[in-house]
């Protein structure tokens, strides 16, 4: 069975690109497993589609690419960018079909929080550590959320890292996957 999700998304169709408008939430880490490298994830409020003045969804995320952390955003900020709309295909089965903007582009700050920045704040320019990744899976296993264990995690990790700073990184992300 295929459900589907953000009906509003879908109604605009994926032909034409508009001008939207956000809140930054907050930020966020991914695994990139095809690359073995973590990435930098940014959660965007109450899109608002400009032209329109509706919102379109409460909640997108996007991974941080050039653009995103070239502005330092944080939660608070508000932007407004262009974006397509399109579907893709999530759930565990991957049957379920959703609908997100992609490809963010023309992106611009459009008010900057006054909130003054804590030391450990994390910005859509602060470079994501495996500290701070084994940290969201820990807080996950805790709360309940499943999560699907990496595949071979132990070998990839020994392909990468060999120090004794990254031995206690190993060991504490070993722990988190026998929980």
């Amino acid at each position: 069975m295929t459900t589907q999700k953000r009906t509003k998304l879908k109604a605009i169709g994926t032909d034409i690109r508009y001008r939207y408008k956000a809140t930054v939430g907050r930020m966020g880490i991914k695994r990139n497993s095809y690359k073995e490298t973590l990435e930098r994830t940014i959660l965007l409020k109450d899109v608002i589609r400009i032209d329109t003045n509706e919102i379109v969804t409460d909640h997108l995320w996007f991974t941080v690419r050039k653009r995103f952390k070239e502005l330092n955003l944080r939660a608070g900020d508000v932007i407004s960018f262009s974006g397509r709309v399109s579907s893709y295909k999530k759930g565990y089965y991957h049957n379920i079909v959703d609908y997100h903007l992609k490809y963010p582009s023309k992106i611009v700050v459009e008010h900057r929080t006054t909130i003054e920045l804590n030391e450990n704040e994390i910005t859509s320019a602060t470079i994501p550590t495996w500290n701070e990744y084994f940290d969201v899976v820990e807080k996950k296993n805790r709360s309940g959320t499943s999560i699907k264990s990496n595949d071979d995690i132990d070998n990839k990790f020994n392909d990468f890292y060999d120090d004794e700073e990254d031995e206690f990184i190993k060991s504490k992300m070993l722990a988190l996957l026998d929980n």
